[in-house]
């Protein structure tokens, strides 16, 4: 029966093979899916030469559609949502006899998965998203059309997923390791992705790491640049992670097992083949993964390789002149390793010199050095802040040294923010009874400047404690209590979004501030929440306190109907406030000035910005997409 439906298929397909792509979507009256595509002309254009497999919804499972918002909209549908329904360069041609498994990459990076069931051939694509099934079949000149009874759902990042899969331990020890940006911007890896109960099981051991040791831990279940299916796994295999160490996989009569080199007893998988953008494969297991000798104290993180990231923009190609280091600088007057050996700094020599892209990068630096004194940094060498971690080393050291920024002024009484050559913000403040401190990550100590040297290129200042760098600013959320904003971002589905934000300004409002719309907050769409999350964000700028005076009227991220959201800033030079078009009372700055990696600029603020007239401005939004959706289904 399987040959004569292959057989058959295939004499339909040789038939129907000479019509084009766009041709084929017409004559099976694909109007809805023709009009879509012709909203983003290149990606229309593309279709006359598009070679390979397409999953084409049908007129009603696009109706269907408009019905869920929140999963289909305007904004996505053009671009990553029909480049979801594409598989290029692959010629799906299964017929009704498939009972197997494939993954198939779309055009968008991400999966699709195809099965064969007794029903047929269904296609899944996001976590808890409707599968749609194969209700016919068409060829074109480039390959095969499939037309699906439900529109398909490109994945998540895999922070929402883990989310909506109820992973909620994961993503809260991710946040707590200060992985959230690292785990975000993974791009085709799988992930081996602990339940809450494998959490649980450990929970002892986990509230003894310290946050190093965590990431290592959990960055064991990261396989990079690998995308394994369940259909991929052999009888046993061994992968590497991205601590470098070895996690064994092995198949059997019961399913997977996986084990890290520290597990007596291997973790199963318990669902498999949950996808997340882009190109992650995660399956959850059962057990926690266990680096070597986990049970009788962590070991040290293994020595990085050679791709170390430097001090880049002032590393010199070539051998390293010895006096330009040792002695005198190009410029004439002491060297900066000079000034650092004459004041005896002598734990900061050893870290720079062990370490010879950063060495390098000393000979010609220009700016200004936070030279932490040697019992500052006894704290940080105890900590793991040593030579044979070369990654945080070269982060922790770069963020020490601002450039081509002289910072030398000694009566120094009002606040600057300087950006280090690690690319994030460093602030410095001046007072007549204090003298110069500087403040780095949110929650770190801060550091004074206890004497200044200067040197050929610029200027050491040595202060008490060594600095720390920004985290991400989901970290910082969690770190500042800011519980309801997280929740809200989650919610929005804005996390890959909000942790990828690169130089920025964030009004965050404040636990209480969510607390006091809750009731309209309630009843919003996550499309509408979305624009009122990012009506808080001003792109493209750095507005720290000291500046707020001169930013009057900020244009924000966020967009409704009319256009986009504008945010207003007043300073008496004590007091910020900050309103939104809804907003009858401008909200306060309660915290202000948090450093972010980004670099961003963080204000915790005392209550939600809101869009002008909320009820018809937030909802103008879904108005827009219904009338969108009409113009469409009446053409």
């Amino acid at each position: 029966m399987n040959s004569i439906l292959s057989i058959s298929l295939l004499l339909l397909l040789s038939v129907c093979s000479a019509q084009t792509l766009v041709e084929v979507l017409r004559q099976n009256s694909a109007t809805t899916l023709l009009q879509l595509a012709k909203t983003d002309s290149q990606l229309f254009k593309s279709l006359s030469t598009f070679k390979g497999t397409v999953f084409a919804p049908t007129n009603d499972a696009f109706s269907a559609a408009l019905k869920d918002g929140d999963r289909f909209t305007q904004d996505s549908t053009t671009d990553r949502v029909l480049k979801y329904h594409l598989i290029p360069d692959t010629v799906f041609e299964r017929d009704a006899g498939f009972d197997g498994a494939e993954f198939l990459v779309s055009l968008n990076g991400s999966d699709v998965k195809v099965s064969g069931t007794a029903n047929g051939i269904v296609v899944s694509s996001a976590w808890d998203a409707p599968q749609a099934n194969v209700v016919k079949t068409s060829a074109f000149t480039g390959g095969v059309v499939h037309f699906i009874d439900q529109t398909l759902t490109p994945p998540l990042g895999i922070v929402e997923v883990a989310k909506a899969a109820g992973l909620t331990s994961l993503v809260s020890a991710v946040v707590q390791a200060g992985l959230a940006r690292t785990i975000i911007n993974l791009k085709d890896a799988t992930v081996f992705a602990p339940s809450n109960e494998a959490i649980a099981q450990i929970s002892s051991l986990v509230n003894t790491l310290s946050k190093e040791q965590l990431a290592q831990v959990l960055l064991l279940h990261v396989v990079p640049n690998q995308r394994l299916h369940s259909t991929d796994f052999a009888t046993s295999a061994l992968l590497t992670s991205s601590t470098e160490a070895r996690v064994q996989v092995q198949k059997d009569a019961k399913g997977v097992a996986v084990s890290g080199p520290g597990n007596d007893v291997a973790a199963r998988v318990v669902t498999a083949d949950v996808l997340a953008s882009v190109g992650i494969v995660m399956h959850v297991v059962d057990k926690v993964l266990l680096p070597a000798g986990m049970l009788g104290g962590m070991e040290p993180a293994s020595e990085p390789s050679a791709d170390v990231t430097t001090m880049k923009g002032t590393l010199r190609v070539g051998k390293l002149a010895a006096a330009a280091v040792e002695g005198e600088g190009a410029a004439g007057g002491a060297s900066l390793i000079a000034v650092l050996k004459e004041n005896k700094a002598t734990t900061l020599l050893s870290l720079v010199q062990s370490d010879k892209p950063i060495l390098n990068a000393l000979a010609d630096f220009k700016g200004t050095l936070f030279a932490p004194t040697d019992k500052a940094l006894a704290a940080s060498v105890a900590a793991g802040f040593n030579a044979k971690n070369l990654t945080l080393l070269s982060t922790v050291l770069k963020y020490h040294a601002i450039p081509t920024t002289v910072f030398a002024e000694k009566s120094f009484t009002g606040t600057q923010f300087l950006k280090s050559l690690e690319g994030d913000e460093v602030k410095a403040s001046g007072s007549s009874a204090k003298g110069i401190t500087i403040t780095s990550a949110f929650g770190a100590n801060t550091a004074n400047v206890v004497s200044s040297k200067a040197f050929s290129g610029g200027i050491v200042h040595f202060i008490d404690a060594t600095l720390t760098p920004p985290t991400d600013i989901v970290t910082v959320a969690k770190q500042a209590k800011l519980t309801a904003l997280l929740n809200a971002i989650m919610s929005a589905g804005l996390v890959e979004t909000i942790v990828n934000l690169k130089t920025a300004t964030v009004f965050a409002p404040s636990d209480q501030a969510f607390a006091a719309i809750s009731a309209t907050a309630s009843k919003l769409s996550k499309e509408q929440l979305k624009q009122v999350l990012l009506m808080h964000v001003v792109p493209g700028k750095l507005v720290h306190s000291t500046e707020a005076a001169e930013a009057k009227n900020l244009p924000s991220v966020g967009t409704a109907a009319s256009g986009q959201m504008m945010i207003s800033v007043q300073s008496d030079g004590t007091t910020v406030l900050v309103k939104g078009g809804g907003n009858k009372n401008p909200s306060k700055v309660v915290v202000a000035d948090v450093v972010v990696m980004g670099p961003l600029v963080v204000h915790v603020i005392d209550q939600v910005l809101l869009p002008g007239n909320l009820s018809a401005g937030v909802g103008s939004i879904v108005v827009l997409n219904v009338a969108f959706w009409m113009a469409l289904f009446i053409l």
